[in-house]
């Protein structure tokens, strides 16, 4: 990211993805903690048992994991963006006189090997533009 670019838009969506994720996360683990201490907590005598695993392992591990999955599948389809990786590039605004031939002509004069001279617009000096420091408008 440069200066003249700012700030990258991508930034406050991934941000909030990752957010959402984490306290995604941090809810499994505290249905985890109470599965696994609140109903496993005591004699393992007294344990009630769902499909011959006890009841802590059960809601806490076998049933926590697929609810969980299927949360997060939701979350992924109903709150995620799909953003491109790719840098943004920004292009300098277009003005009328900078269409030519039916297409428009951009002028980077500060980039090396392009000048307003290269574009047939002039020399790019500022006595030829209007501008001063040069440029093709």
């Amino acid at each position: 990211m440069t200066k003249e670019m700012g700030p990258d838009r991508r930034f406050p969506q991934a941000d909030r993805e990752a957010w959402i994720t984490l306290a995604l996360y941090g809810l499994y683990f505290v249905w985890w903690y109470v599965c696994a201490y609140g109903l496993g907590g005591g004699d393992p005598e007294g344990y009630s048992y769902v499909f011959g695993f006890p009841a802590w392992f059960f809601y806490g591990c076998v049933l926590g994991y697929p609810v969980l999955t299927l949360l997060l599948w939701l979350v992924v389809r109903c709150c995620f963006k799909d953003l491109s990786l790719e840098a943004e590039e920004k292009t300098p605004p277009c003005y009328p006189e900078d269409q030519v031939g039916g297409r428009m002509e951009r002028c980077a004069a500060s980039t090396a090997g392009s000048s307003c001279e290269s574009q047939g617009r002039g020399s790019g000096a500022a006595g030829d533009s209007g501008l001063d420091g040069g440029g093709c408008r």
